[in-house]
């Protein structure tokens, strides 16, 4: 007859697996359950969403990468990608808006798809299929607990599509086995991501680098490939926009660096350290495996190709989180390390629910399996409790939110000239030109790159019939990041201020004329 520690040491690793695996379905569910929400939302729930959806505006108008010096000054800060395909999604037709965040849903569910997919072939023959599944399902489940993430769906940006175009990468990259086709997909995805967001280079870096340890020559063809296809699409963008579009995406998109902002970035990525750890964890134990040359060649081929290439992938994403140090640097820096850890994290318990870790049975039989299991368990739901995401604010209060940005858009709508805001939602919402970008241009000005009395002359001149900002903290002016400058003129051209929610309405004190 079975002891009943016996009992316990096969029943109770599986059954906390189960709870962390149900704790994960539950956060999924929130968390798309959010992103849908979000879709009938009309309003910004993010500064971005503005400055993105403006910028596939104007491409599709034919506008973009404009002259910084001509009205309205817009800078693109994002390679155009995303915006061309917000703008097919768009013209279905969709709102622009929803499309966006559409767009979003859909390459997160992509992201979780191709995560459980690198578990699987990071983990090979060497587990059963009992638990090379329950890898998969912790490595896809991981993604909706990573907060940054959380927040990110719902929002018409460009990260989640650039990350799922450099997953498709590496996944592809880990699959190709020396088949023309394969590299030339690899390639495709690693250029689409970095011409969806510049900065992705991490995964065609790891990828390249990874492969070169193992098989030099497909490291070299897909260097080869990404090329090509970089290359293609450096003149596509030369040929439509000429030196304009270099002149945006790199020189112009500029920021002064702040190590107090690196450093409130990071705290928050402690806040998922158990994945951290997982994720070394993992690189560790498969250290000890692509090391091994056993005859039934589990760690060997498209598994150790895998395991290398997921192991300096986590490494270049680390270097990456220096980007969080920018001044308007966000937590979208910090995702695509996160997940990397995710994609450990699966494959590290795929490998303890099949006795890989202390090589005793697939069911934890022996004390010392059944112990790692279930303290590894443990430390799994404690994380996923540990980054639970409320809802966003205006989704929450959607109901009384809603009839005040109606009415703020009714108001915008009906002014006789443009107007001086920083959310770019409700211009466009009330059919009005944004023009002018507080974020991009303040830096640019603090670099010398672009003048700022060619907008404060506006301001001066009445130009605009109004301003709304976001309201400073204890009722105070403008809440913006904006220079003393600017802040100065939107003082003298709108004395009466009027508070609105968390906007504060800026007005002149008579009617101006318009200027000829």
């Amino acid at each position: 007859m079975t002891s009943a520690p016996a009992r316990s040491a096969r029943w109770l690793p599986w059954s906390l697996l189960g709870v962390a695996i149900a704790a994960l379905a539950w956060r999924a569910g929130s968390d798309l359950d959010q992103a849908i929400a979000a879709l009938g939302f009309p309003y910004g729930l993010d500064y971005g969403e503005g400055v993105v959806l403006n910028q596939a505006r104007l491409l599709s108008e034919g506008r973009a990468f404009g002259d910084i010096t001509q009205y309205p000054f817009i800078v693109f800060n994002y390679t155009p990608v995303y915006h061309l395909v917000l703008n097919a999604v768009a013209a279905c037709p969709f709102d622009a808006l929803a499309a966006g965040r559409a767009i979003s849903i859909a390459a997160t569910l992509a992201i979780a798809a191709l995560m459980a997919l690198l578990v699987r072939d990071g983990l090979g023959q060497s587990v059963d299929g009992r638990s090379r599944a329950l890898g998969m399902l912790i490595g896809a489940g991981c993604v909706f607990a990573v907060q940054p993430v959380a927040l990110w769906i719902p929002l018409a940006r460009v990260d989640m599509l650039a990350l799922a175009f450099g997953f498709a990468g590496l996944w592809t990259a880990c699959r190709m086995d020396g088949r023309r086709g394969m590299i030339l997909l690899a390639g495709l995805c690693f250029t689409l991501s970095v011409f969806t967001k510049q900065t992705e280079i991490a995964a065609p870096a790891a990828a390249m680098a990874g492969l070169l340890l193992v098989r030099a020559g497909e490291a070299v063809r897909l260097a080869a490939a990404c090329f090509l296809f970089g290359t293609i699409g450096l003149a596509l963008c030369f040929a439509f926009w000429g030196t304009a579009f270099f002149e945006h995406a790199f020189v112009y998109n500029v920021n002064r660096y702040d190590w107090q902002v690196l450093g409130e970035h990071l705290g928050n990525l402690l806040r998922h350290a158990a994945f951290i750890v997982f994720a070394c964890l993992a690189i560790a134990h498969g250290r000890t495996l692509v090391g091994e040359r056993p005859t039934d060649g589990a760690a060997t081929g498209r598994p150790r190709r895998t395991l290398l290439i997921l192991g300096v992938y986590l490494l270049f994403s680390g270097l990456t989180l220096g980007f969080a140090g920018k001044v308007a640097a966000t937590l979208n820096y910090l995702i695509e390390f996160l997940c990397c850890c995710a994609v450990l994290t699966g494959i590290l318990f795929g490998w303890l629910a099949g006795g890989r870790i202390t090589q005793g049975t697939n069911q934890g039989g022996t004390k010392g399996d059944a112990a790692v299991a279930v303290i590894l368990s443990l430390l799994l739901i404690f994380q996923i409790a540990a980054t639970h995401t409320p809802p966003h604010e205006l989704l929450a209060q959607r109901a009384m939110v809603r009839p005040m940005l109606d009415d703020l858009v009714a108001e915008i709508r009906m002014a006789d000239r443009p107007v001086l805001a920083r959310d770019f939602v409700l211009l466009l919402r009330a059919g009005k030109e944004p023009g002018w970008e507080p974020a991009m241009f303040v830096e640019l000005a603090e670099a010398g790159l672009w003048d700022e009395g060619l907008i404060i002359g506006r301001i001066d001149r009445g130009d605009f019939a109004f301003a709304l900002f976001d309201a400073a903290p204890r009722g105070g002016g403008t809440g913006d990041s904006i220079s003393a400058a600017m802040r100065a003129a939107i003082a003298r051209a709108f004395p009466i201020r009027e508070r609105r929610g968390w906007l504060m309405l800026e007005r002149p004190a008579e009617p101006a004329g318009a200027t000829p």
